[in-house]
């Protein structure tokens, strides 16, 4: 347990404030090999004793790592998205830049609800297709859809109705695959190491 906070601890303290120090800075540099370091030595702990406080072999497991790398990659590609829509569409133009939109801080809200909105149906809906037709259809229909919101975002953006529409998909399509990969990453396995599945992805 020990092992694992401070595992966390040091390398969220270097991505937090490694833009301050630097990232070349020695403090930063510093606390990212501890973290690694940490994160060598809790892998064979946790292999070893008879309660590991996460299930190594369960991770390890073919549908599990690629449920958790599809969940990853979803959710670092919207909240990527998250992040910088806001700061695009605040943008001015009066500055001499081509693109934004001059935006507040309100408006820049406002371009990201309808996605938020969507989630709100797409994901009870996304439960109702994986009962029917197994949880693998609408995983892979949630990340077709975001990949498709995110390219629109990527490649049409001069006007607003782009940018609401490709942060529409994506917001929808996103929370439609989040909560298929956990259930399909935890149906194989017994309660407990559901539970050690679960509590990974979340932390």
């Amino acid at each position: 347990m020990a092992l694992a906070v401070r595992d966390r601890l040091t390398f969220l303290l270097a991505l937090s404030e490694g833009r301050h120090w630097g990232w070349g800075s020695g403090r930063t540099l510093g606390l990212l090999l501890f973290a690694g370091v940490a994160l060598a030595v809790w892998i064979p702990v946790e292999l070893r004793v008879d309660q590991p406080l996460v299930d190594m072999r369960v991770l390890a497991g073919r549908t599990v790592a690629l449920a958790n790398a599809t969940g990853f990659l979803a959710g670092f590609a919207l909240f990527s998205a998250f992040v910088l829509v806001p700061r695009f569409v605040e943008t001015s133009r009066s500055v001499g830049l081509d693109y934004g939109f001059g935006s507040s801080a309100t408006q820049a809200g406002l371009f990201l609800l309808p996605g938020a909105l969507l989630g709100l149906l797409s994901g009870p809906l996304a439960g109702r297709l994986g009962d029917r037709f197994g949880f693998r259809f609408p995983l892979a229909l949630g990340m077709v859809v975001t990949a498709v919101g995110l390219v629109l975002l990527a490649e049409w953006h001069d006007r607003t109705w782009q940018v609401v529409l490709g942060m529409t998909l994506a917001g929808g399509g996103c929370r439609s695959a989040s909560g298929r990969w956990r259930s399909s990453s935890s149906t194989p396995f017994g309660r407990a190491r559901r539970a050690s599945r679960a509590g990974s992805t979340q932390s």
